[in-house]
């Protein structure tokens, strides 16, 4: 071997370039720009890929690094990401852990504080297969809340005035035993005269 071939070969065991193209079929590839040259199709590093797996492909412009067994570029293996000029860090904290999508969602824990945030999203759906236990001394939910199957309370209900104050009820609601729709008033003389009022609390 001579040394140009060498000196080439050592320059190929870690170099740095950009995404340049994708094929996400199985296998996932990539091909990256580094130097005045366009790889072949490379495989790019995935957090896990054993029976745990996740699914986070970089994205064309991104930074990376190949590394090259024998320094066979045919051969490399990418890891992402560097962040670069055009593809910044989303955040200077210490204390902060994001995922900021391009769509400008945000996934943002703060260590510091405690607290997560799930900002720009328009949709989330949770689909567990036997229960969702919270626990937490106060929830707020901001804006209409719709319950498809059964309501169940088991410390009471308070509930307040507002624009649509009056609780609006398709069907009947049973009271220790006592049918709003159907129950009867006993020792009414028949007449045009109406019962009192409910009493008040």
């Amino acid at each position: 071997m001579n040394i140009a071939e060498l000196s080439r070969l050592l320059a190929n065991l870690i170099r740095t370039g950009t995404i340049h193209d994708l094929d996400l079929t199985n296998p996932p590839r990539c091909r990256v720009a580094t130097g005045n040259l366009i790889t072949d199709w490379l495989p790019f590093l995935a957090a896990r890929s054993g029976t745990t797996r996740t699914w986070s492909p970089p994205t064309i412009g991104e930074q990376c690094v190949i590394f090259s067994p024998s320094g066979e570029l045919a051969a490399g293996l990418v890891l992402v990401s560097a962040y670069s000029d055009e593809n910044s860090a989303p955040s200077a904290s210490p204390d902060e852990h994001l995922i900021k999508f391009p769509d400008g969602a945000e996934f943002l824990y703060n260590h510091a504080t405690s607290t997560a945030n799930v900002s720009g999203v328009t949709q989330i759906f949770i689909d567990a297969a036997e229960s969702i236990d919270i626990n937490c001394p106060q929830t707020t939910i901001q804006g209409a809340l719709t319950v498809t199957g059964l309501l169940t309370y088991e410390n009471g209900m308070v509930g307040k005035g507002g624009e649509n104050a009056a609780a609006r009820i398709t069907g009947d609601v049973i009271a220790n035993d006592v049918s709003l729709v159907s129950h009867t008033h006993g020792g009414i003389q028949p007449g045009g005269a109406n019962t009192q009022g409910p009493n008040q609390l």
